[in-house]
């Protein structure tokens, strides 16, 4: 055969697989990047309402130096529980009366915001 036809040939294939590649991988890999983009979007919300929680509480707490009963009825504060270090759930859990000078949070609410920080630090949000 003719070097020329053989050129041709081998170009036609190459673009009928790089096009039949890029229909079957392009949407696969768009698909992906939409899901992560997605999932970030979702945690930096979920990062919001617990933030927001922790205001509503310490509005609603008044002062008072154990908030953790109207934290734990909170509706945010169920997704936000299994993600608490085990000293912080004490803190929430216990009956807490520690002051803590020139702070305007209660401790529990102190140790959730902290929590909050370093859950918003692994996700990658920060």
């Amino acid at each position: 055969m003719n070097d020329n036809i053989v050129t041709a040939i081998v170009a036609s294939l190459s673009a009928i697989a790089g096009g039949a590649m890029t229909t079957i991988i392009g949407p696969f890999i768009k698909h992906r990047l939409e899901q992560a983009s997605s999932a970030t979007n979702r945690r930096r919300e979920q990062i919001e309402k617990w933030r927001q929680m922790l205001l509503e509480v310490d509005r609603a707490a008044d002062g008072d130096i154990n908030p953790g009963p109207i934290l734990q009825v909170h509706p945010a504060f169920m997704s936000l529980e299994p993600h608490l270090t085990a000293e912080t759930k004490l803190a929430v859990y216990g009956e807490n009366r520690t002051h803590v000078v020139g702070s305007s949070l209660a401790l529990p609410l102190q140790k959730v915001k902290t929590d909050i920080s370093r859950i918003e630090k692994e996700w990658g949000l920060q």
